[in-house]
């Protein structure tokens, strides 16, 4: 494997571990903060934030179009009158895209490819969740080393002696 072609997101340099590293794996830090300023980043963010809540608007208004999809600003303006129209969350406008009068078919369309996406990425994720998660990130398993009580010759009742 070549080094230099594979890289790897992590937290800031500050709050990560160099000692975490594989031995013989060479690390450069890049960017510290500055990582998440990236527009890549952000939309990356915003997809990963839109899977866990399809109803946060602002991320989903971000990744709408990104990559060009054919939802222009008209397509988007005429969602967001059906939501207001129909006191419904912009998601839920998203998947009613039909309702919004004057909406041409190409940009109806790609809101329809859009929530379809969307939608099976949700799927995934939870399946993901409920098999992998909850198991093995979510709760620690009853023998990790950090919930084990250590014993020492003051905690281990075979050390105690008896004064009677």
């Amino acid at each position: 494997m070549r080094w230099r072609c594979s890289t790897a997101p992590t937290r800031p340099p500050g709050c990560s571990r160099r000692s975490s590293s594989a031995p013989g794996c060479p690390t450069r830090w890049s960017g510290g903060v500055r990582f998440y300023e990236r527009k890549e980043v952000k939309d990356l963010l915003a997809y990963l934030r839109v899977l866990a809540n399809p109803n946060d608007v602002v991320s989903l208004r971000r990744i709408l179009n990104v990559p060009k999809r054919g939802i222009g600003d008209r397509a988007e303006a005429m969602i967001e009158a059906l939501s207001s129209r129909e006191r419904i969350s912009f998601w839920d406008a998203l998947r009613r895209a039909d309702e919004a009068h004057g909406m041409a078919t190409r940009s109806l369309n790609a809101v329809r490819e859009f929530v379809a996406m969307i939608e099976e990425l949700i799927g995934k994720a939870e399946g993901c969740r409920r098999r992998r998660w909850p198991r093995r990130c979510w709760s620690p398993p009853a023998t990790a080393p950090s919930s084990r009580r250590r014993r020492t010759r003051r905690t281990s009742p075979a050390w105690r002696t008896s004064t009677s």
